[in-house]
């Protein structure tokens, strides 16, 4: 009779900024799992390495951070919560780490490539990317209106076309938002960012955010975000809603960001794409 398989309770997490990590963290403690949690310096929050199996490197230190995880037996990875963009200047590197900035230099406007060399990377030591809402799906936009303000049909029909154009906008691997309005778009996200995109259309009347995965995107790496700095950006600006991929956006602290929305009178909504 063979032995059952031994099941690795040991899963690794390299921890960004925002509320998501530790969220991760307390429920894997519940089920009984252990994190071994990777620590950036300046970005990750000390409190979450505390009496904990932890380290702390520099976000340049690629080839430390997966040596680390790989000597603690982890074979499951976890990446998640915000970065700040490094001054690569004072930035502490090693060779892997060379190399992805390297790659991170010379890119040209998409990131999708350097996303899937990051991959690559990982698996040659020996571990398997997942992506955060297989342990909390409840993080993911559920479909339909979450919000007490409900788009029109004008609304709908404008939220479609701004649906197509950013899954075209993000099959270029340029972007994952584009503002939309009855006159057609109005402009789509670059490297600065949604929070950008929105300032760029601030006044435009009737203007709709529309936020979708890229059809090549790795979620398990990269998947479409938003939270309470997405309203207040969308309320200073004057926008009217939001439309987001629903089983493939995060939404960071929904309740507070549904509130916010309602506060403001705008809608928000996830759509089946």
């Amino acid at each position: 009779m063979c032995a059952p398989e031994k099941v690795n309770l040991k899963i690794g997490l390299i921890a960004g900024q925002g509320a998501i990590p530790e969220s991760l963290i307390l429920r894997w403690e519940s089920q009984g799992l252990i994190p071994v949690i990777v620590g950036l310096e300046g970005i990750t929050d000390p409190a979450l390495l505390k009496n904990r199996i932890s380290a702390r490197f520099s976000i340049g230190q690629a080839g430390h951070i997966l040596g680390f995880l790989k000597s603690h037996g982890v074979d499951k990875l976890v990446m998640v919560g915000s970065l700040a963009r490094p001054n690569f200047w004072t930035l502490r590197t090693d060779f892997l780490g060379i190399k992805i900035i390297v790659r991170l230099l010379l890119r040209q406007m998409g990131d999708d490539g350097l996303l899937r060399f990051i991959r690559r990377e990982i698996e040659k030591y020996g571990m398997k990317v997942v992506a955060v809402h297989e342990y909390m799906p409840d993080i993911l936009s559920p479909s339909g209106v979450l919000t007490a303000k409900t788009p029109t049909l004008d609304d709908l029909k404008i939220i479609e076309t701004g649906v197509h154009l950013a899954k075209q906008h993000g099959a270029e691997d340029r972007g994952q938002s584009v503002i939309v309005n009855a006159s057609g778009l109005c402009a789509v996200e670059t490297k600065d960012g949604t929070n950008a995109l929105i300032k760029s259309c601030a006044g435009v009347v009737g203007a709709i955010l529309v936020k979708v995965s890229k059809p090549q995107q790795d979620l398990a790496l990269d998947m479409p975000t938003i939270g309470i700095s997405t309203i207040e950006y969308m309320t200073a600006s004057g926008l009217k809603g939001l439309a987001v991929e629903s089983g493939k956006t995060i939404i960071i602290d929904r309740e507070k960001v549904v509130s916010l929305c309602d506060r403001n009178g705008l809608f928000l909504v996830g759509v089946t794409v």
